[in-house]
């Protein structure tokens, strides 16, 4: 198991491996084909690469998200029956299936062809998460992933708390 750490530093967040060595960064994307405010890119410091990840545009209730990276696109999106309790999320890369999910713990496990290659686990109390690759996955490929769905994870907390708070006065009323 490999481990990292992404902390909030000013307007961006910086992912650290295990022994502080500072691995990437992230910050907002402004693109045309994403919501505002609802992309990211994930810079790479060894190999200057980039991915991005961002809420498409057009959405009504579920979310479609556009993932990119190494000259391509690949289409996720929210798992119509479960996320209106929780957050699960789907799609394929090369050709392999992919899942995320959030777990009774409030962490998001990241899955491929069913077995659990990451996991997630944002902090409590100040902005960032731990991210543990499991096995002898691809980090190159998972730590960006699972690094970029955590800000997509908080746009659906806020989106399902306004919801839930929305309900509760209609039903208060």
């Amino acid at each position: 198991m490999t481990t990292f750490s992404m902390i909030k530093k000013e307007q961006q967040f910086h992912i650290y491996n295990s022994d502080g060595v500072k691995l990437a960064e992230v910050r907002k994307l402004h693109a045309e084909h994403y919501e505002k405010d609802h992309a990211f890119v994930y810079k790479s410091r060894n190999d200057d690469r980039f991915v991005h990840l961002g809420v498409k545009k057009g959405r009504l209730l579920f979310a479609q998200y556009l993932l990119q990276f190494d000259h391509e696109s690949y289409l996720f999106q929210d798992h119509k029956a479960k996320t209106l309790l929780y957050y699960a999320v789907s799609g394929s890369i090369k050709g392999k299936p992919i899942y995320l999910e959030e777990n009774w713990d409030g962490h998001i496990e990241l899955k491929e062809d069913g077995d659990k290659v990451a996991i997630l686990k944002p902090y409590l109390i100040r902005s960032g998460a731990d991210i543990e690759i499991l096995q002898e996955a691809d980090n190159e490929l998972y730590l960006p992933i699972l690094t970029l769905f955590y800000f997509m994870y908080q746009i659906y907390k806020k989106e399902s708390d306004f919801i839930d708070d929305l309900i509760e006065e209609v039903v208060d009323f």
